[in-house]
């Protein structure tokens, strides 16, 4: 019980750590996991359990509130013909433009010794966070105060804009002394973003697939490069949405730290229903509840999560880091819950929201 607010209630989540461990030896140890899979299986483990109860209802709770379907067509480019398979789906994996600029740095430690590493940085970024995301890549983050960034013309400074650098190679010095030099500014939301609604449009849009496919057809039976489009079909109540940020292409794993701008309420799916759908335009709009923040490098970070008290019509959201739980205050809405760490997104249905939060 909470001794501030006797009618609220704390929680550690240790024994569900536990039992996941226990479920998959993946969960078992301290060390980072990805939040999507952790969610994903342990959605599972509590969908099987409850069918394994009450055989004569499979449509569980979590069926009822995570699952929707998605139609999947495949389009002959021959004969137009088309073949659709539809799936149940509990989240939308979204793709994401990577939004960076790669450098090639050599670092010369100081024995003399000099190595090659690449790194990626966001576009609009500085100087500092090239040596931030290089002291992450390394896992010694207090090497960020022991390094001098040299170009051929002398030394940079750490608050350098990215714009200002032509190339893509730089040299980091390491000191004996601690430098002087201060952090960089943090990051800001970038002018030219990308939005949600354009990764979903992008993501519902059609494409041709790589391979050949061989139709289906009686009276064509070609081997063709195919067109491909997927649409929502049902609609589920609760939306998780992943971001895709770390990609594993060609040996090189990598975090893509792509901004992406999302609404807090409003996100409206109606035109990615089929013309034919049922659905009133008020089943498709749904609003912001929670947000899993991902910090840190592909091989290491930190996760912090927003999420929304539903219970109050005052709209408060709290901040949860370990075992820290704090109000954010709604003029930091947009700073604390819109960030380009977001990795999963949470949202409800609105004709859902209203009767939870009425109760």
């Amino acid at each position: 019980r909470d001794e501030n607010n006797p009618d609220m209630y704390t929680f550690t989540p240790n024994r569900i750590k536990d039992n996941m461990g226990k479920k998959d030896s993946r969960f078992a140890s301290s060390d980072q996991q990805d939040a999507q899979e952790f969610m994903t299986f342990l959605l599972d483990i509590i969908h099987q359990e409850l069918k394994t109860k009450n055989k004569n209802d499979r449509n569980t709770i979590i069926k009822k509130l995570f699952f929707g379907e998605i139609t999947s067509t495949v389009t002959c480019t021959a004969c137009h013909k088309e073949d659709s398979t539809i799936n149940p789906i509990s989240s939308l994996s979204i793709p994401l433009n990577r939004q960076e600029r790669r450098f090639w740095i050599t670092f010369i430690t100081k024995q003399g010794k000099d190595e090659l590493t690449l790194v990626d940085v966001p576009i609009d970024g500085q100087v500092g966070h090239l040596v931030e995301a290089f002291a992450q890549k390394h896992n010694e983050p207090l090497l960020f105060y022991y390094v001098l960034v040299m170009l051929p013309d002398g030394e940079v400074d750490l608050n350098t804009p990215l714009s200002q650098i032509t190339g893509d190679e730089l040299i980091f010095m390491e000191q004996e002394e601690r430098c002087d030099n201060i952090r960089p500014k943090p990051l800001e939301k970038p002018k030219t973003a990308s939005t949600l609604d354009n990764c979903l449009e992008e993501f519902f849009s059609k494409e041709y697939l790589e391979d050949e496919w061989r139709c289906q057809q009686e009276n064509c039976k070609k081997k063709v490069i195919p067109m491909k489009q997927l649409k929502l079909r049902t609609l589920p109540s609760i939306l998780i949405i992943q971001f895709k940020r770390f990609s594993h292409e060609n040996g090189l794993h990598q975090k893509i730290e792509t901004f992406v701008d999302y609404p807090l309420e409003g996100l409206d799916l109606k035109r990615f229903l089929p013309s034919s759908s049922s659905s009133s335009s008020d089943d498709a709009i749904y609003d912001l509840i929670a947000v899993c923040n991902h910090m840190g490098s592909i091989f290491g970070g930190h996760y912090v999560a927003y999420a929304q008290d539903l219970s109050s019509s005052k709209n408060k959201w709290f901040k949860f880091d370990d075992s820290s739980v704090t109000s954010v205050k709604s003029s930091e809405y947009a700073d604390e819950i819109i960030s380009r760490d977001a990795y999963l997104l949470f949202y409800i249905r609105r004709d859902i929201l209203y009767p939870i939060t009425s109760l």
